[in-house]
């Protein structure tokens, strides 16, 4: 696990998709930050050091603050940045203030966290971000989130309770992909286009609410979905 860090972003170097920081810019109150645009004083969630680290700097419940000052400059925290809170064992819950915008992909990835509360300022959650955290077991997507990334929820084992909101037009490939102990997904009006593998995988669910807005189903969206009877 403490090379994890390293190896996705060896990956995604190798593929040209991604720049990162190598080191967290400052630290207040236990919580590590990246400076995103100096000028408008945003900053970003990010993790301690650099990527094979050893994956302890969050534990228990963490609450992310609207703003924070350093070196007598008040910033506003817009972003939970790229692997911060990747694979931290001891994560319990965030709670995710309204001044956040945007999770960036894989910013939870297989780490230990069982909740996280959704501030009404975001709009994106990108490609993985929450995918392998098997200790989630309710998800509430409110209605400011407009954009789902790839597989966001995927391999999320336990998740047993799962609330769509009204802002999502898309449901993009495998993003609820192997989710497992859930029974039931109703997807809202908004929608219009469930991608491939979306749902594949998802062995407990046996009741799909399908709106009249959806107009594209991709391939393989509901395979191996072997109890649903509705």
């Amino acid at each position: 696990m403490k090379n994890l860090r390293f190896l996705l972003v060896v990956v995604s170097l190798l593929f040209g998709t991604v720049s990162v920081n190598a080191k967290e810019d400052f630290e207040v109150d236990g919580i590590y930050y990246n400076i995103i645009d100096y000028a408008n004083s945003y900053v970003e969630v990010t993790y301690k050091g650099d990527f094979d680290s050893s994956f302890d700097e969050y534990a228990g419940d963490v609450v992310i603050p609207e703003t924070v000052t350093y070196a007598n400059k008040t910033f506003t925290v817009t972003r939970i940045g790229y692997l911060a809170f990747c694979a931290c064992k001891n994560l319990n819950s965030v709670t995710i203030p309204n001044s956040v915008t945007s999770i960036v992909r894989q910013a939870f990835y297989c780490s230990s966290i069982t909740s996280v509360k959704l501030g009404g300022g975001v709009k994106e959650i990108g490609n993985q971000a929450f995918s392998d955290c098997t200790n989630l077991t309710s998800v509430t997507i409110p209605d400011n989130v407009t954009s789902l990334g790839n597989a966001v929820f995927s391999y999320c084992s336990n998740l047993s309770s799962l609330v769509i909101g009204d802002g999502i037009t898309r449901i993009g490939p495998r993003v609820f992909k192997n989710f497992g102990i859930l029974e039931s997904v109703t997807i809202p009006d908004s929608v219009k286009i469930i991608g491939e593998e979306a749902f594949k995988g998802c062995t407990g669910l046996t009741n799909l609410v399908i709106p009249d807005s959806v107009t594209s189903i991709g391939y393989a969206a509901f395979h191996d979905c072997s109890k649903l009877t509705s």
